[in-house]
């Protein structure tokens, strides 16, 4: 194991609540205990989703235009790159529905335009999106690219709260793996600061004997409580 543990790998056995995840010994004959929970941004996770998901409409939307508007558009944004900034709250199905009306929009704007659009002539479309910026250069445009606004939270804090808040049946000593893996895996920033106000007093870990935050992708270990 990356943390040196010197666990038997022929012990390791998956138990089920109320039992920690997972129970071993070391070579010695000493049982350790292992809760295992992902840091994960669900929410981060769906808004990727939606971002991409949101992308590919409007790529399609223009290729089921009428052939006249689909060269209207290719003509007039044919080196544009286009950010569309959708609103936190905005559902994919809201921004689908949309779609010809967003297209409806660039077609009014001056064949050299390039700047920032924040006004749109139906209400859908300003439900849904906080802006547009258009930007010219050596594109094969027109080039759509979606940037989903809000803050990603913090739900470090919360998922580890819930954990030590569990109680478990087991005679031997437990520590939390708190494990960094996909997508959605909270940059640093958004999980080191939070911790350590969470773990100011570093004794303070529920059932947990130590808690590790460990990166899968990188095989690291990047912090333990208490260190």
């Amino acid at each position: 194991m990356a943390a040196g543990l010197p666990i038997d790998p022929s012990s390791v056995e998956k138990r089920d609540p109320p039992e920690p995840d997972i129970l071993c010994s070391t070579v010695s004959g000493q049982e350790f205990a292992f809760e295992l929970t992902e840091l994960v941004n669900h929410d981060m996770m769906s808004r990727n989703a939606r971002q991409g998901d949101c992308q590919e409409f409007l790529e399609n939307a223009l290729i089921c235009l009428s052939p006249v508007d689909q060269q209207a558009v290719r003509e007039r944004l044919h080196n544009a790159d286009i950010c569309f900034c959708i609103r936190a709250g905005a559902r994919t199905n809201q921004i689908r529905l949309c779609l010809h009306e967003i297209l409806s929009d660039l077609l009014d704007l001056p064949r050299s335009f390039v700047g920032e659009i924040t006004a749109f002539s139906s209400p859908n479309v300003r439900r849904v999106l906080q802006s547009v910026d258009v930007l010219r250069g050596e594109f094969q445009g027109p080039c759509f690219s979606v940037e989903n606004l809000g803050g990603v939270g913090d739900p470090a804090t919360g998922i580890l709260r819930a954990k030590l808040q569990k109680r478990y049946v087991t005679t031997a000593s437990i520590d939390l793996v708190a494990y960094l893996d996909r997508a959605g895996t909270l940059p640093d920033a958004y999980w080191r600061r939070p911790l350590s106000e969470l773990f100011v007093d570093p004794t303070v870990l529920g059932p947990f004997a130590r808690i590790w935050i460990f990166n899968l992708r990188a095989g690291k270990i990047e912090c333990t409580i208490p260190n």
